[in-house]
């Protein structure tokens, strides 16, 4: 699980990096626009420049905020999850490494908890923000709490301490 909805991309000292002419001030831009509640012009800004440069990992995210606030939590789990994907410096586990992991679920002997979906089923609006995840990966206590939650269900899904007796149990 990673923080989707309140970690952006990384974007800072990239702008010579992108196609994108004047990127930081288009961004600067249209985070006035979303804080100002402009959310229709920002996104309209966005789209014009996506039609003009293609996808760009930090204005997706931008594109989720404004989702977010119009209370529109799918488009913008989305749009979060594109930006995440896209991230030009990967600090969280992106979808493809999330669907080898959940690939081998169903080899023998083998059993996942899908503690990504168990954040996003925690999570308000399955939007994973600051509540669940302390920085870009690392678990707030919430967060702790939500994962060994998954883990230990999955093990009782397993079966794997059936048959333990209490002088078997490991001390606590």
């Amino acid at each position: 699980p990673s923080n989707l909805a309140d970690w952006p991309p990384v974007n800072k000292g990239i702008a010579w990096a992108s196609p994108i002419p004047n990127y930081d001030e288009l961004l600067h831009g249209v985070t006035g626009l979303i804080d100002k509640d402009r959310l229709d012009e920002a996104d309209e800004r966005i789209a014009k420049t996506a039609r003009q440069y293609g996808e760009d990992a930090m204005l997706l995210y931008l594109q989720g905020r404004i989702a977010q606030a119009k209370a529109k939590s799918e488009q913008a789990r989305m749009l979060f999850v594109r930006a995440r994907d896209l991230d030009p410096c990967p600090w969280r586990a992106m979808t493809d490494i999330n669907d080898i992991t959940r690939s081998f679920a169903n080899s023998p002997g083998v059993a996942v908890a899908d503690v990504e979906d168990a954040f996003t089923r925690a999570a308000v609006s399955g939007l994973v923000g600051f509540d669940l995840v302390a920085d870009n990966c690392h678990p707030t206590l919430r967060g702790s709490a939500v994962g060994a939650s998954a883990i230990a269900g999955r093990i009782h899904e397993a079966s794997w301490l059936d048959g333990l007796t209490a002088a078997q149990e490991p001390a606590a």
